[in-house]
C-alpha cells in the first residue's frame, strides 16, 4: 500500500504526536494543553496558553549519493522545525516565568528526543537554537528548533531511504 503522506509530513506528524503526550499523567512536569499547526505559515497565529505550535522553518537538501551497497541512491535533507511554546501565567501563579519556561522547555526536549529517528523515518534529530520571546498580550514563550536529517529517493519523497 502506498503511503498517504511524504516522509517530511510523516515526521512532522510524529513530532506533533510526541508533543501531545506531554502531561503529568505520562511522567512529565507539565501538561501541554494543545499541539497545533498554524493554518498559515509565518507569523500571526494566535498563541494559546500551554500550547505548542509546530512549524516547518526550512527543509533543505544536504546532498545526494550512495548510502552504501546494495542500497539505491538517496536525496539527503535537513528539515528544521520550530516548536513555539506559549505560556501565560495567571495573576495567582507566583512562579517566575523563566522557571516555568525552563520546565516546559525541558519537557518538550525530553519528549521530542526520546526517539530521534521518528520510528525509522529520520537518521537523527538534534536540538538547535532556543529563542525566548514576550508579546504585548501577556504571553511569553520559547521557540525550540529541531534539526531533523532524513533521506528519500531522489525522485520520490514518499520513499524512505534510511
Amino acid at each position: 500500500m502506498a503511503e498517504l503522506y511524504p516522509i517530511d509530513e510523516r515526521i512532522v506528524q510524529a513530532v506533533a504526536a510526541a508533543l501531545a503526550e506531554i502531561s503529568t499523567d505520562n511522567g512529565f512536569a507539565t501538561d501541554i494543553a494543545e499541539v497545533f499547526r498554524p493554518r498559515r505559515t509565518g507569523e500571526g497565529f494566535a498563541p494559546r496558553d500551554m500550547g505548542v505550535a509546530v512549524r516547518v522553518l526550512s527543509d533543505d537538501p544536504t546532498g545526494e549519493g550512495e548510502m552504501g551497497q546494495p542500497q539505491p541512491p538517496a536525496a539527503w535533507r535537513r528539515m528544521v522545525l520550530g516548536l513555539d511554546v506559549c505560556v501565560r501565567l495567571s495573576e495567582r501563579d507566583l512562579r517566575p516565568m523563566d522557571q516555568v519556561l525552563s520546565i516546559v522547555k525541558g519537557d518538550v526536549i525530553a519528549a521530542t528526543m526520546a526517539d530521534g529517528s521518528w520510528g525509522g523515518l529520520a537518521m537523527h534529530t538534534t536540538v538547535g537554537r532556543q529563542t525566548y520571546y514576550a508579546d504585548s498580550r501577556g504571553f511569553e514563550g520559547v521557540v525550540i528548533e529541531l534539526e531533523i536529517d532524513y533521506a528519500t529517493a531522489p525522485d520520490d519523497t514518499y520513499e524512505n531511504r534510511i
